[in-house]
This record gives structure tokens, C-alpha cells and sequence, in this order.
């Protein structure tokens, strides 16, 4: 009997010789909740020698503008050799958002990217207390469309900013599609993904030209997806506007920019010279000598003039304001020019 209670005293005195050990953060670690605490691993004890720890603050459903902001509540870093680096985005390829060492608490810093990448790393001699700090997400708030915006890629996408929420009264945006380059006769041809607007009282509107002076392309409002749309001078005005009671989900429209690519003669040899160009009803064309046959096209190749003439005049006053190519042809020469009907 006093033999096994030696027994159990020494055993409970031995084990009340050991420490137990925190555990240590190493790796790599991956947070999707929208809120989330992230620690050196220490507890009570210092950190030690040679950690080196990452932390990818990815809130499911996070995307760019959305931000995520890391509060430190404590910290205790060797000065000259321990960090915690602080980035904004998925990897340390991102901007470096803060570097710290010390015993100083850090401010809070903020990502703007919808990620935040958090390393700690510790040299190989004196350790310190570590860190402890917790992260919060915050979803972008959507900013309404306002103003003027002026696009000049060759493709891109615009809305009118209410993201996941309806639009706001009283809004009045207008974007000019005008791709560098772009000239007369070049296409931008746009499509709508979503549409819910107030059927009686909120429009988009496209144009055909660089402001709402331009050819009405399409006055839109409800709930049905427009068709596309294509503006053949080179440049698309889009105007969204809403009265002041009754709100919908919005738009969202992306465009394409096209350069005509069909043939035209720009030989400085041509026989055929047209004039004036711009014309009204009557466009001249110097060089046609007896029966002379022409034909006209738009710009997305549909035939709207096909005759033959015996003078140097050809009629064009049943024509749309626009861009259009006319081919010459005699018995050996045949040419192509394009003009504009004002």
C-alpha cells in the first residue's frame, strides 16, 4: 500500500514537471468567414525561432472594393527581425499595406481588394510575446451613376451602379463610346445582360453620334432586355435617367467596338471624284462618262441604291442620314468610295 502510493506521488510530481506547449502557427491558412481572429500560436508563452506563418483573409463572396479591415489588440515582436507584413491581395505580390516589428500596437489597415495576406516570420534568436488581431469584412457600397463618363476601349461594360440594390431617383448619367481611333463608318454595337427599369417614367437612351443630338437609336424602359444596339458614326451616346418616385434593379450593358473593314479605293490615281462630301440630295461624281452603272451600300452591307446613270448626279435624298459606300463600274474600271448623306 505505501508502495503504490509512492508510486502515484512520484507520477504526479513528474507530470507536474512538464510545460505544456502552445501551439505554434506554421503555414499557411485560409479564412473565408466575413469575421475571424489570427494569432502567432503562443498563448501565454513567447513565439519562437523560425515561424513562418500566412494568413489569406478571403471572405466567401468577397470581390474587388470590398474591404477587410485587421485590428491588432495586442503585439510584441522582436524590433529588428520579427514581422508581421500586412498586403492587399491573395499573395505578397500584392501592395504592401504595413510592415511591423516592435512593441507598438499597430493601426488598423484596410484592403480594398476583397483579400487580405498576413505573413509572420521570426529569425533565428530572441523572441518576444507575438501578436494577436481580428479581421472584419465589409461588402462595397454601391455608388450611383452621375455625370458624363467617356469610354475609349475597344470593349468594355458600364451599369448604372446600384450593384445588388435598385437604382436611385433622380439619377441623370450619360456615357460617350468613342474607341480611340474610331472614325465614320466603324461600328459599336452594344448589348444589355440585365434590365428592370420603371416602365413608364425611367430610360436609357442610345444615340447614334457623340451627344443626345445624334440619331435615336433606341428609347428604352421596363423590364424586357433590349436587342442590340449599333451605332455606325464611329462614336455611341447612352443617357440613363429616372424621375423622382419608383425604383428598379437597374441595368448592365457591355460594348464592342467593330472598324469597317470593307474595301474602299483610296488609289490617288481614282477617276471618280465625289463631291460635296458631306452631300444633302444631289452628290456629284466627276469622271462618269455615258451610261455608268452604281450601286450603294450601308455599312452593314445591305443595298439601298442600284441603278445606272448617264449623267455625273445621282439622287441620295431617300437616304438616312449616315455613312454609305457607292461602287462605280464601267465596261473596264470599277471603283469604290465612301460619302456621307447629311
Amino acid at each position: 500500500m505505501i508502495k503504490n502510493y509512492f508510486f502515484t506521488l512520484t507520477f504526479i510530481i513528474l507530470l507536474g514537471s512538464f510545460n505544456v506547449v502552445s501551439a505554434q502557427c506554421a503555414g499557411p491558412t485560409t479564412l473565408t468567414d466575413t469575421t475571424g481572429t489570427i494569432t502567432d500560436g503562443s498563448g501565454a508563452d513567447n513565439y519562437i525561432n523560425g515561424q513562418n506563418c500566412s494568413w489569406l483573409i478571403q471572405p466567401t463572396g468577397s470581390s474587388a472594393g470590398d474591404s477587410i479591415t485587421l485590428s491588432f489588440s495586442s503585439f510584441e515582436l522582436e524590433s529588428c527581425c520579427d514581422y508581421v507584413r500586412v498586403y492587399d491581395g491573395t499573395d505578397d505580390t500584392g501592395t504592401l499595406l504595413g510592415s511591423f516589428n516592435g512593441t507598438t500596437v499597430p493601426s488598423d489597415v484596410t484592403a480594398t481588394s476583397g483579400s487580405m495576406y498576413v505573413t509572420f516570420t521570426t529569425d533565428g534568436s530572441v523572441v518576444y510575446g507575438g501578436f494577436e488581431a481580428s479581421y472584419t469584412y465589409s461588402p462595397a457600397v454601391p455608388t450611383p451613376c452621375n455625370g458624363l463618363t467617356t469610354l475609349t476601349d475597344t470593349s468594355g461594360s458600364f451599369d448604372d451602379g446600384s450593384g445588388a440594390d435598385n437604382y436611385i431617383n433622380g439619377q441623370n448619367c450619360s456615357w460617350l463610346i468613342q474607341p480611340t481611333g474610331s472614325s465614320a463608318g466603324d461600328s459599336i454595337i452594344l448589348s444589355f445582360s440585365s434590365f428592370e427599369l420603371e416602365g413608364c417614367c425611367d430610360y436609357v437612351r442610345v444615340y447614334d453620334g457623340t451627344d443626345d443630338t445624334g440619331t435615336l437609336l433606341g428609347s428604352f424602359n421596363g423590364t424586357t432586355v433590349p436587342s442590340d444596339v449599333t451605332a455606325t458614326s464611329g462614336a455611341m451616346y447612352v443617357t440613363f435617367t429616372t424621375d423622382g418616385s419608383v425604383v428598379y434593379g437597374g441595368f448592365e450593358a457591355s460594348y464592342n467596338y467593330e472598324e469597317n473593314t470593307l474595301s474602299i479605293t483610296t488609289n490617288e490615281n481614282n477617276r471618280f471624284v465625289l463631291f460635296p462630301n458631306p452631300a444633302n440630295d444631289i452628290l456629284n461624281i466627276r469622271g462618269i462618262e455615258g451610261a455608268t452603272k452604281v450601286k450603294v451600300v450601308d455599312l452593314i452591307g445591305k443595298l439601298v441604291i442600284e441603278k445606272t446613270i448617264n449623267n455625273n448626279q445621282l439622287n441620295v435624298s431617300s437616304l438616312n442620314n449616315g455613312v454609305y459606300l457607292i461602287t462605280i463600274e464601267t465596261d473596264n474600271l470599277k471603283e469604290t468610295h465612301k460619302f456621307t448623306k447629311n
